[in-house]
């Protein structure tokens, strides 16, 4: 097994800059394929940071577990640290962090002296679960092609001490070793670097990678397939579908979700495709900052619409989106990643009217047919990634819960507003100030347009306590919401006798 590691100090710009700069907020990452009998089996990693640590506090942390995903769970033997001294003795403990995951602290023995460099090397997951969960772990791909590896950093990359100072991080790859055509995709960038980012340790870690013999869409050479901000999509093993299709498709939903949300930024967004494991029936995706992954299994291939269904959640939750992780965020950004993905694709002619009737109310069956349809949120929650049932629940609520407060609005406004008022509202407080975007402050802005009813529905929902039904009108004016069974209780929509549905009146 080799490794190769070069120790490399970048500036960020110009001595004058340079010298401008906090030292000791500065990052520098080199990373590095592992590669075993000429395959990739692996990565490994540098950092050189530059913030003192006293004796006992915390040099670096990685999370033991991800939503029940295994990360690269270090010890003291694969993460080792050095400063002026030498060797800096490290000692670990475990904790469980703001977001809830189970996270390992190293923590030094002394003070440090000087610039510290911290080496790890992180494996592949081999165990494939047939519940799919989130695809944060670190998976091997292109075994027959010289291997690769595909993941989020977040699986990997140990978390700098401070979770809320702003560093100056910069990031590259090492390939001298790896196999001929060996090349990188990140969340920020193609290529080796050097890439800069300004920000906190987040703006690292959630992030998706993939390093091997990459395929990518456009084409190498291709012209780009956006004019604003850079677009790809990348896997390392043929997928069961046809890539190009796909990937207009992202890039048409990225358009429409960027009008949509009034995402005028420059800044790119990337797909990473993985092969899953034999036992994973489906496809399964997850979103992190501008990017997502999603997989796939040549057993159990995922009919087109409703891997574009998936995908579109996923991107959806680019902007939908608020800090921290509980039981109430969890509902209001799930619940707006189904409603927002399914309603935009109707909008834009991307899906036909059937196939966003069928796409609702597939989501309603689910819905009822829920084994935590009783539960409260936080009971859901709290068994999320141990029972698929539990981690559905806010999927549902939460699109029930929008759809009727859009048809709300639109009754209280005489269609003058609607959901989309809110959302842009809430969107626009969350970048404005994201301290104050929360669930607490979404039930505020929802009571402004509706008034306390609002409250108490929002109350009702979060209970268990009874079931959600559609009512009139959340589906537009073409559409009637009706009991299909008694026992137990289910609804859905239907189209009104008579009606066009396809008709762009009918269109909300």
């Amino acid at each position: 097994m080799r490794s190769a590691l070069l120790l490399v100090t970048l500036a960020f710009s110009a001595a004058a800059s340079y010298h401008s700069i906090d030292q000791s907020r500065v990052v520098n990452i080199t990373l590095a394929p592992v590669v075993t009998h000429g395959i990739i089996t692996g990565v490994s990693g540098q950092y050189t940071i530059n913030y003192a640590t006293k004796a006992n506090e915390t040099l670096v942390d990685i999370p033991l577990s991800l939503a029940g995903k295994p990360t690269a769970r270090y010890d003291t033997k694969t993460l080792t640290a050095t400063d002026g001294k030498g060797s800096l003795r490290l000692l670990t403990s475990e904790a469980t962090d703001a977001d809830g995951q189970p996270t390992r602290y190293f923590r030094t023995t002394r003070a440090t002296q000087g610039p510290v460099t911290v080496r790890f090397t992180a494996k592949p997951n081999t165990d494939f679960p047939a519940h799919i969960g989130p695809l944060f772990d670190l998976r091997q791909q292109g075994e027959n092609n010289g291997g690769g590896i595909v993941g989020a950093n977040w699986a990997w990359l140990p978390g700098v001490a401070s979770t809320t100072l702003d560093y100056q991080f910069s990031l590259r790859w090492d390939l001298e070793d790896a196999p001929g055509g060996t090349t990188v995709a990140w969340t920020w960038g193609e290529d080796t670097g050097p890439f800069y980012r300004s920000g906190t340790r987040d703006d690292i870690l959630y992030t998706y990678f993939a390093v091997g013999r990459l395929s990518r869409f456009p084409a190498p050479g291709a012209p780009p397939t956006n004019s604003r901000n850079e677009f790809g999509m990348y896997w390392m093993d043929q997928p069961s579908f046809n890539t190009t299709d796909l990937g207009n498709f992202v890039n048409d939903f990225f358009n429409v979700s960027t009008t949509f949300w009034r995402d005028h930024t420059d800044q790119p967004y990337r797909v990473f495709v993985r092969r899953n494991g034999p036992p994973e029936y489906g496809s399964g995706g997850t979103a992190l900052t501008r990017s997502f992954s999603f997989g796939w299994n040549p057993t159990n291939v995922t009919e087109q619409t409703s891997l574009r269904l998936l995908i579109a959640h996923e991107m959806t939750h680019n902007w939908a989106v608020m800090p921290g992780a509980s039981a109430l965020i969890s509902r209001w950004a799930e619940g707006m990643a189904e409603f927002y993905s399914l309603r935009l694709l109707w909008r834009a002619h991307l899906l036909s009217t059937s196939r966003y009737v069928q796409g609702m109310n597939n989501r309603l069956a689910s819905y009822y047919a829920n084994t935590y349809i009783n539960a409260t949120d936080f009971e859901a929650y709290e068994h999320a990634w141990d029972s698929r049932d539990a981690q559905t629940i806010p999927y549902g609520r939460g699109l029930i819960e929008l759809a009727n407060i859009d048809a709300a609005m639109r009754n209280q406004s005489h269609g003058t507003l609607g959901l989309d008022d809110l959302t842009h509202h809430m969107r626009q407080l969350c970048e404005d100030s994201p301290s104050a975007c929360t669930p607490a402050r979404w039930v505020n802005v929802t009571a402004d347009y509706l008034g306390a009813s609002a409250v108490t529905e929002y109350n009702r929902i979060t209970s268990g306590s009874s079931l959600l039904v559609p009512v009139n009108g959340s589906l537009g004016p073409c559409f009637d919401v009706v009991k299909t069974r008694t026992s137990p209780e289910t609804w859905a929509w239907k189209a009104k006798q008579g009606i066009d549905t396809s008709s762009e009146a009918c269109t909300i």
